[in-house]
């Protein structure tokens, strides 16, 4: 089976005005929920945003997450595959623990 993932905003920064706008989002807190079909694990990150002036605006109280998603893996690029490997990677350690040789720690 292949691993889903679930992108989720937690939170947002806002600047009070910028080029005449109010309550522009700078920054988005994120978490990245992914599964095997049994074992979960998250990923947490934040992505800075830039709003230029003069591009489409949604005021804040008009915000959908999936619209702030989109700025996000934006914004991103090539990292929103990066942060799904990290989940996969971890998903993967709870498949096939590390196994470490450590020294009793009795002994010195």
């Amino acid at each position: 089976m292949n691993n889903t993932y679930a992108w989720v905003i937690d939170k947002l920064d806002v600047t009070s005005f910028v080029s005449g706008k109010s309550n522009v989002v700078n920054n988005a807190y994120w978490h990245i929920e992914a599964t095997d079909g049994v074992n979960n694990v998250k990923v947490y990150g934040n992505q800075p945003l830039t709003y230029a002036a003069g591009a489409d605006f949604v005021p804040y109280e008009n915000l959908t997450q999936e619209q702030v998603l989109e700025w996000v893996k934006t914004s991103m690029g090539d990292k929103v595959a990066a942060m799904e490997a990290v989940a996969d990677v971890r998903l993967s350690n709870l498949l096939t623990p590390i196994i470490e040789k450590l020294k009793l720690p009795w002994i010195v």
